[in-house]
């Protein structure tokens, strides 16, 4: 009841995006388009990076809070990890767009600049503030 004929296709869709088609990965694409198509892979890790990086908590000096030594050592661990993954993790997302389809690479890129904007709305630079404070220092130092 919902289908009418005026939602039937009069030809295929167009599987490409600027002349890159979207169901292919960049694997595959190294021979067609060249090592630039690395790019994508690339920008998709590190968005990725600065996404996660801008999601934590910048660390206070002033703050000195003496606490149990379990609690210490379950939050040395946690942040451990957390840092870990801070590095591992844009770079698991970085081989996975060069394997998958660039469609995907894509998909990545958009949704993770969008969610960099969106954090920097509602909490600030977050924990990309101290970076951006040295490079303003070292650009400032230069002029």
């Amino acid at each position: 009841m919902l289908y009418t004929q005026a939602l039937a296709l009069k030809a295929p869709w167009n599987p490409n995006f600027f002349g890159i088609p979207l169901g292919q990965s960049p694997a595959h694409l190294m021979g067609v388009i060249g090592p630039l198509i690395l790019l994508a892979p690339f920008l998709t890790a590190f968005s990725q990076f600065l996404s996660t990086k801008m999601m934590m908590a910048v660390k206070q000096k002033n703050n000195a809070i003496v606490e149990k030594k379990d609690k210490q050592a379950s939050d040395d661990f946690a942040q451990a990890f957390q840092t870990q993954s801070m590095y591992i993790f844009p770079l698991m997302i970085g081989f996975f767009s060069f394997q998958l389809p660039f469609g995907m690479t894509l998909y990545w890129i958009t949704f993770t600049v969008f969610g960099i904007l969106q954090q920097y709305r509602v909490s600030g630079l977050g924990g990309l503030k101290p970076w951006v404070e040295s490079l303003k220092k070292k650009l400032w130092m230069k002029k």
